[in-house]
């Protein structure tokens, strides 16, 4: 599927007006002991962030046009190397032209005026974006020159367009950049042009709008001043889910008494994305079909054999991304993906669906949006609420959501990125359906571990078993990758590794990874040394040997930003100490239980037979953690480490 604002938020959209006249800033010199002053912890401040949009519909032709101005103040020497580098990034929908680049320099003469700069090197580069082996990204680069604090960089150009169903997305607020002293956006319609916009993210009150009569139409405008800089968060959302931003799309032109219709509605997004595609598959692959009956051989049940053909996609076909204009939207034909062996999400769910209709199964060609888009279809019916694309099958009056994408996926899960999403599924060229994916609770994925343990002199030895389902399985093999790409090979030695630093772990054997179906399981030996702490005649055994949440305390007056989690999971431990006869019990901590609707844990002791038991359960459900639920977060956290502060106490038998 086309990604193309997932990179350039306002970049595949188009164009501009006329060029203003490119002038040198004279703000006073003076000016800058008072930025600093009133914003003492910022390298730079944004003086004005401005972009000014003219939608027009010509000669059956549309014209988009859009002029960008960006003004920014360096306060310290640290931003010189910070803010050096500039790049226009754009895609194929695209051209960019009429750049204007300087650098003003505060002028030690009495007046106070600025110094011109001008950039005179402006580099065009293809853009490499993660996972995408080839698309039509391109920015153009150059570096301000002379920068200094109080410096200004000023940056102005316009971009030029003509699909009018890739939408403008402007953020008010910069990520990284500072506070923005001044923001503006506005579109300019004309009157036969109908355009739909809607207000995004957190604060948005503090966006002014205004509506005035133009010559031929409309003018829009919002604006908004002295904003404060979007945090940067550990675990915080794609910033489309806070940070305020406005959407605005294209409804209809009305031409000679005949209405044009663009977006608007779901109904005109889906007819878009089905116009697109209906010419694919027009031809059914014998190559395919005889590869879906050498599958699907002697399987009579439909889950079995959607099965199959799943787990095949997943271990043939190779996911390598391609986007080059509009085909970054059509799925290539089911045959030649079968060939090529390889194809992005779009074609891993075309061969998908082919195959399985090859079985008699219903299988239908979906979009859906992944989690960093925080919009439902009826909120935003344009292309920002999608970035991905999977096959939907019905199978028993059920729907399974197949997502060719997961490497390690299995049958019958979908992709964590895609849970609770709204998947806009093709059932006909003009029949679709709106389906939410289902969120996998917690339960579905879990870390289970086993470990008896014997003391040994000051130190921990012991035989146990891990097994892993779900969501944590899935992880932990891309972790696993990602490991041994960098050239590590002990990634479960550090997986397991329990009770302090010096732990030793030996994998005895492992069972079931690089089978998606199937709960995997490793089984190893541990070696704790110096963890056992002793008296005269007492000894000192914590038994948290893993401690889950305990530096996730949230600062309550510092973080404003939700949490985001991958998935639900809960965690199952299981240790058991065996006692010979030179120890007997002399305390065994109290058990605690924690719950609420995000978190909680169970927390048990028993001592029987020589044996100390220790079970231990925790959980985390939640997705996105609100920042409404943060102090009951805080309350687990506390309830979890006050836990962990207690210890058994053994005494020497004699």
């Amino acid at each position: 599927m086309k990604q193309v604002t997932k990179l350039f938020s306002s970049t595949i959209f188009l164009l501009t007006l006329l060029a203003t006249s490119y002038h040198i800033c004279a703000q006073s010199v003076s000016n800058i002991e008072h930025l600093i002053k009133k914003y003492p912890d910022e390298d730079a401040i944004i003086l004005l962030n401005k972009e000014h949009v003219i939608i027009n519909f010509e000669n059956n032709q549309w014209h988009i046009d859009r002029h960008i101005e960006e003004k920014t103040q360096l306060l310290t020497t640290k931003a010189q190397m910070g803010y050096a580098q500039e790049s226009i990034g754009y895609s194929g929908f695209e051209t960019i032209s009429d750049i204007k680049a300087q650098t003003l320099l505060p002028n030690p003469n009495p007046k106070g005026k600025y110094i011109s700069t001008p950039v005179t090197d402006i580099q065009e580069n293809d853009v490499m974006i993660d996972g995408i082996f080839y698309g039509d990204y391109k920015e153009k680069s150059f570096v301000y020159p002379a920068l200094q604090p109080g410096a200004i960089t000023e940056l102005s150009y316009h971009s030029t367009g003509s699909e009018p169903h890739l939408l403008i997305n402007p953020f008010f607020i910069s990520s990284y950049k500072g506070p923005t002293l001044e923001s503006e956006f506005s579109v300019e319609v004309p009157s036969h042009i109908t355009i739909t916009y809607r207000l995004f993210g957190d604060n948005t009150d503090v966006i002014k709008f205004n509506k005035t009569n133009t010559k031929n139409g409309f003018k829009y405008t919002w604006t908004a001043k002295n904003l404060a800089p979007i945090p940067i968060e550990d675990a915080a959302p794609h910033r489309s889910y806070y940070a305020p931003h406005i959407l605005v799309y294209i409804n209809n032109v009305v031409i000679n008494n005949q209405t044009i219709e663009v977006l608007g509605s779901e109904k005109n997004l889906y007819n878009w994305y089905s116009n697109m595609c209906k010419n694919i598959n027009q031809q059914e692959s014998p190559e395919l079909r005889a590869k879906v009956a050498e599958l699907t051989q002697n399987l009579t049940k439909p889950t079995e054999k959607a099965a199959r053909i799943y787990n095949w996609v997943q271990n043939n076909i190779k996911y390598i991304a391609f986007e080059d204009g509009l085909g970054g939207f059509v799925p290539r034909e089911a045959g030649d993906i079968y060939q090529k062996k390889y194809g992005d999400c779009k074609d891993m769910s075309n061969i998908i669906t082919n195959m399985l209709r090859m079985t008699g199964i219903e299988a239908h060609l979906a979009w859906i949006g992944t989690r960093d888009r925080p919009y439902t279809y009826s909120e935003a019916p344009c292309p920002i609420a999608d970035n991905h694309m999977i096959c939907v099958a019905k199978i028993d009056n059920q729907y399974v959501f197949l997502d060719g994408t997961g490497e390690f996926q299995p049958f019958g899960l979908p992709t964590a990125m895609i849970q609770g999403k709204e998947a806009l599924v093709g059932i006909a060229p003009n029949h679709y359906e709106i389906i939410q994916v289902p969120t996998a609770p917690k339960e579905n994925n879990v870390r289970k571990e086993q470990l008896n343990l014997q003391i040994q002199d000051k130190t921990l030895v012991g035989k146990g078993t891990c097994e892993l389902t779900g969501y944590r399985k899935i992880y932990i093999e891309y972790d696993k990758l990602k490991s041994e790409a960098k050239g590590q090979k002990d990634y479960f030695n550090n997986f397991l590794r329990k009770g302090n630093n010096k732990c030793a772990v030996k994998v005895i054997d492992t069972q079931h990874f690089n089978q998606a179906n199937n709960t995997a399981s490793i089984t190893y030996e541990v070696s704790i040394p110096n963890y056992i702490t002793t008296t005269q005649d007492k000894i000192y055994l914590n038994p948290h040997l893993i401690k889950p949440f305990k530096d996730a305390t949230i600062d309550l007056e510092k973080r404003t930003i939700a949490k985001e989690s991958d998935f639900n999971y809960e965690d199952s431990y299981q240790f058991v100490i065996e006692l010979d006869n030179a120890y007997s019990l002399a305390h065994l901590p109290e058990n605690k239980h924690f719950n609420n609707e995000h978190s909680g844990f169970d927390l048990t002791y028993n001592y029987q037979k020589n044996k100390i038991t220790i079970n231990f359960k925790v959980f985390s459900n939640y997705l996105l953690l609100k920042t409404t639920n943060f102090a009951a977060w805080n309350d687990f956290v506390q309830q979890l480490n006050d836990a962990y502060q207690e210890v058994i106490v053994l005494k020497n038998t004699p």
